[in-house]
């Protein structure tokens, strides 16, 4: 399991499904789990409305116990990754537009230095 490690994107095959998260088989040997919460963004109540078994997918792996050969992943992480590739995440747009803001307000009389 050394080839594994934190962060790296890995294809897997759905091999399993619990109402915690999906068990996700990456080797003969290494398997991982996605747990519920790292299925998409916002509430997931039903995980088998994302995943089924058989599914080959992409993930993310965010945590790795050698011992037991495991590993928790994230689709989730999937979707941020992919995100901050297309376009800006976080609160970076907004710091970018506030000095324009701030100029245009400036003008009208409605902010002050």
């Amino acid at each position: 399991m050394v080839k594994y490690k934190i962060g790296d994107i890995v294809e897997g095959t759905v091999d399993g499904i619990q109402k915690y998260g999906a068990f996700i088989k990456l080797s003969e040997e290494t398997q991982g789990l996605i747990h519920i919460s790292e299925v998409t963004h916002g509430f997931v109540k039903d995980i088998n409305d994302y995943l089924h078994v058989g599914q080959t997918l992409k993930v993310k792996i965010v945590s790795v116990d050698e011992g037991k050969k495991r590993m928790s992943l994230s689709l989730r992480a999937m979707e941020d990754s992919e995100n901050s590739e297309v376009g800006e995440a976080g609160f970076d747009p907004l710091r970018k537009q506030m000095p324009i803001w701030i100029e245009t307000f400036k003008g009208t009389g409605e902010i002050s230095d």
